[in-house]
C-alpha cells in the first residue's frame, strides 16, 4: 500500500476528489486536491528531478541550495532539507532537483517523503522564495 501515497493533486479542480492516503500504517479517506508529480532521471544517479506540473520559479530563473544553511530564503527548500538523506536542492522554472547524500540512500525510501513534502508545500500557497534574510550572529 505504500504506493498508494497520494501523488495526484489537481489544484485546478474546485470540487476536489476523495483520495486514499497511507499515514502511519493507517488508511485514511481524506479530501484533497490532486497534483501529479513526475520524476526524471539526471546524469547524476544521486540526483532526481521532480516535475510538479506547476511553476517553481520564473522562466529562465534557477536557485541552488547546496546545503540546509543556504535554504533560509525558501520555505520549500527548508522543508525538503528536513528529510533525512537529502544533500542539496536545485530549483528551475518547472522542476525541483533533489540530490541524496550517497548511493546507499535508497530512492524508494526518499521519493514518497519528497512527493508528500512538495504536495504539502504547494497546498499552503506560500511563496517558494521569499526575501527573508538569515539571522545575524552578532
Amino acid at each position: 500500500l505504500s504506493n498508494c501515497r497520494q501523488l495526484h493533486l489537481n489544484f485546478t479542480d474546485p470540487t476536489a476528489r476523495c483520495c486514499f492516503q497511507v499515514a502511519k500504517n493507517k488508511l485514511d479517506l481524506t479530501q484533497r486536491r490532486t497534483m501529479f508529480i513526475q520524476t526524471q532521471d539526471t546524469p547524476n544517479p544521486n540526483s532526481l528531478k521532480f516535475l510538479p506540473g506547476v511553476s517553481v520559479l520564473e522562466p529562465g530563473k534557477t536557485k541552488d541550495f547546496p546545503n540546509a544553511t543556504d535554504s533560509y530564503c525558501s520555505p520549500l527548500a527548508k522543508m525538503l532539507f528536513r528529510i533525512d538523506g537529502v544533500k542539496s536542492i536545485f530549483f528551475g522554472p518547472d522542476f525541483i532537483t533533489v540530490t541524496k547524500v550517497d548511493e546507499d540512500v535508497d530512492w524508494t525510501l526518499l521519493k514518497p517523503e519528497i512527493f508528500a513534502t512538495i504536495m504539502d508545500f504547494f497546498s499552503t500557497g506560500l511563496p517558494i522564495i521569499n526575501e527573508e534574510q538569515p539571522a545575524s550572529d552578532t
